[in-house]
């Protein structure tokens, strides 16, 4: 028990993030030297498991790209068809794996040897369909019309075909994936075509951000931890911090960085926070948002109390932002000499200022990667004939990830 605690607690070290090996990634370092450590196992599973990118220079590197996409379409639909017709092989010989299992489970019931079971499986008419009888798994392999079939001599048959049903249906979502990533992807590549300059990230693109109609960087939490990080290590003196009164909302800052904040800056900030807290899943119509100065915003809880990352006790008096509409834009901004596309998101009146194309959304009952296609979509119609290469590279993901659950165009 000691040995099991001390080797939990050594897992649970701070000190041991999150990486990314080769072939894999893990929650934590393992014996060889991982290729780079994140922060959380999403970022590691998000980079591990990223599409190709498609900031194209040549044709060749597009070929490049469509025969990874080509080996991923053959290898899921290679699965989903394999692990289908050993479910159907199942259902078909339902009876005999049925038996297989009862023969086993009785056997052991009346204290047979492991050994024994496998010599009367050896010596029975069926010393050919049943292949292997593997205790220590709890697996039997069998010949079943040509096809190696495993099953759990623990479960039922319908059970057992069940696990490959699942296996198939997880193919299909791969195979469904792969398919989104190529339409969502689509790109012209022409004698002197140049794709997507690739833009270098700014350190604030780790949180949500956007910038003011007046030029103001207003920043909030992702969740907890990014929460945190706002609060502890962007606020300044002079910055104003931005909350809406309900449980499970982002802070948002606006950095004021030497300026006198504006009031347009204020009502967009507080917008922003509406939007980015738990009213859009509870698809609320509008949200009261309170302003601070940093020093207001406490790590330090009233006594026999405990704050929990990613919250702070507020302190003194607030400036009230009274039912703002849950409703945020989408848009994009094109660089056609830089050749760049930047989806943005804000505030209506700070997109109309800074995106070439947006589009306002609201809570609604369509899914996000719907939502973001249809977006997608209503950017290539706007968008002018030398815009539309940029533009139709423009990655579904890139939208989607700042739609929060289901969400409708307003």
């Amino acid at each position: 028990m000691e040995k099991l605690y001390q080797s939990i607690r050594s897992i649970l070290d701070e000190s041991k993030k999150p990486c990314i090996y080769e072939k894999f990634i893990s929650a934590f370092p393992l014996d060889s030297e991982p290729i780079k450590f994140t922060n959380t196992l999403s970022e590691a599973a998000d980079e591990f498991f990223r599409e190709p990118e498609v900031m194209l220079e040549s044709s060749a590197k597009a070929d490049r790209i469509e025969n990874v996409r080509k080996k991923a379409v053959e290898k899921w639909s290679q699965v989903e068809k394999e692990a289908r017709e050993i479910a159907e092989i199942m259902y078909k010989h339902y009876t005999f794996i049925e038996s297989v299992s009862d023969t086993i489970r009785k056997a052991r019931e009346k204290n047979i040897s492991w050994p024994e079971i496998k010599k009367r499986f050896s010596e029975s008419e069926y010393a050919k369909m049943v292949r292997d009888v593997n205790e220590k798994t709890g697996q039997a392999a069998l010949l079943l019309d040509g096809k190696n079939v495993e099953i759990d001599f623990r479960k039922s048959a319908h059970e057992n075909a069940a696990v490959y049903f699942e296996k198939a249906k997880k193919a299909k979502r791969k195979l469904e994936k792969v398919y989104e990533s190529i339409e969502s992807q689509k790109f012209s590549v022409k004698e002197k075509t140049v794709g997507i300059t690739k833009m270098k990230r700014k350190w604030y693109e780790k949180f949500r951000w956007f910038f003011t109609s007046d030029g103001f960087l207003v920043i909030a939490g992702k969740d907890a931890e990014t929460n945190e990080e706002v609060i502890k290590k962007h606020t300044e003196s002079g910055d104003l911090v931005f909350h809406a009164e309900i449980t499970g909302s982002s802070f948002a800052v606006i950095k004021s960085e030497g300026r006198e904040i504006t009031l347009t800056a204020k009502k967009e900030a507080a917008q922003f926070a509406a939007v980015y807290c738990k009213a859009w899943s509870k698809d609320l119509g509008s949200m009261d948002v309170y302003c601070i100065k940093p020093d207001q915003v406490s790590k330090t809880p009233p006594s026999g109390e405990h704050l929990g990352k990613g919250a702070f006790m507020i302190y003194g008096g607030r400036e009230w932002y009274r039912n703002l509409e849950i409703r945020i834009s989408l848009g994009i901004k094109i660089d056609m000499e830089r050749k760049t596309v930047a989806v943005l998101v804000g505030p209506k009146s700070a997109l109309a200022k800074n995106a070439n194309y947006s589009v306002e959304i609201m809570p609604g009952n369509k899914k996000a990667s719907d939502l973001a296609k249809m977006i997608k979509k209503l950017f290539i119609e706007k968008s002018k004939p030398d815009e539309k290469s940029l533009v139709e590279q423009v990655q579904i993901e890139e939208i989607q990830k700042w739609i929060q659950g289901t969400g409708e165009i307003a």
